[in-house]
């Protein structure tokens, strides 16, 4: 399998928005069309990037406050 689909989200669509991901982990299983990418990042950060992939179509999970 590839990461140019992971790539080019953090390429494109998180700089688009211009947030500080201060570390990420990806999830991919070969032989499936879908990953989880877990990413950390100052709330602002986050809802910022929230709020612009929900509005590409992506489905964005709830955020977690550790």
């Amino acid at each position: 399998p590839t990461l140019f689909p992971y790539t080019t989200l953090f390429r494109s669509e998180c700089a688009k928005v211009h947030v500080n991901i201060e570390d990420l982990s990806i999830e991919h299983s070969p032989g499936q069309e879908t990953g989880l990418i877990t990413l950390s990042l100052s709330a602002q950060d986050c809802e910022k990037l929230s709020e612009h992939l929900i509005s590409k179509g992506f489905r964005v999970h709830p955020t977690k406050n550790r």
